[in-house]
């Protein structure tokens, strides 16, 4: 009975990694951050957690739509890549998108590294203004979009 339930609850986790895994990364990082906003962190250190998780869903949606390494890369060097990306041509960009992206990290390695407080309800309304608008026109980001399975 014991083997039962073990397999039971991997087979559950793994069709619940496969169902995310399907999502196209637009739904997937909205529906992440949906589920962060029942999460209400009460010390420093469940902040830091809790920032890292939001810049995560970022990091992974651009890895995934930009096709670049974000998640091993600094808040510094995703915008350098970013504009990089945007000055040879490859990435279609608004200054303002790569500015409000820049305004998000900042905020979340504030809190997370100099233990400065910022309203989680502003800043997790700012993360998804901005993924919004990031994805609002995939076509306006991309010459040619990936395509989607």
């Amino acid at each position: 009975m014991l083997i039962g339930l073990i397999y039971a609850f991997f087979f559950a986790k793994k069709r619940i990694e496969q169902k995310k895994k399907k999502l196209p990364p637009f739904e997937r990082a909205i529906e992440e951050l949906k589920a962060l906003e029942s999460i209400k962190p009460t010390d420093q250190e469940e902040h830091k957690n809790y920032y890292s998780r939001l810049t995560d869903v970022i990091r992974r949606y651009l890895e995934e739509e930009a096709k670049i390494s974000a998640l091993e890369s600094t808040s510094d060097e995703l915008l350098s890549k970013l504009e990089l990306l945007k000055d040879s041509g490859k990435l279609k960009l608004e200054h303002d998108t790569i500015k409000n992206l820049k305004s998000v990290l900042q905020t979340a390695d504030l809190v997370k590294f100099a233990k400065s407080q910022y309203p989680i309800k502003e800043f997790l309304h700012a993360t998804e203004f901005w993924l919004r608008r990031w994805s609002l026109k995939p076509k306006r980001h991309f010459p040619n979009p990936p395509q989607r399975k």
